[in-house]
């Protein structure tokens, strides 16, 4: 009897304390973003990707140049490769900025700031 507990131990080391195994984040993207809208306001769009190892969760943000951050977002893959996320900023004025996308877990990864430039002409 003594041999079941201690089997349970070990497959719950094995696992992690996750319960997850080995998942991880093998990388990070952020595509040039697209603009829509005539500054009343305009809408740039993000469009990102997290590579994952296998099914897991994922807890991730968006980072601004204003200094912002968006709120956390959770996302759980259910097979290894990549997830598509998006991030969508309203400006109404002439703006120059960036954006990155941030994974807080299950690793600490950032992707480059992607810049924009908002001309409204006035």
């Amino acid at each position: 009897m003594i041999r079941i507990p201690i089997l349970l131990s070990i497959l719950l080391l094995v696992a992690g304390a996750n319960g997850q195994g080995n998942f991880n984040v093998s990388g990070v993207g952020l595509d040039p973003p697209t603009l829509s809208g005539n500054c009343h306001p305009t809408h740039v769009h993000f469009v990102g990707r997290i590579i994952g190892t296998g099914p897991g969760p994922v807890v991730y943000e968006w980072l601004r140049s204003d200094h912002a951050t968006s709120p956390q977002h959770h996302l759980r893959f259910t097979k290894a490769g990549p997830m598509p996320v998006m991030y969508d900023w309203a400006l109404s004025a002439s703006t120059r900025g960036w954006v990155a996308l941030h994974v807080i877990s299950p690793r600490d990864v950032k992707t480059r700031n992607v810049t924009f430039d908002l001309n409204c002409g006035r």
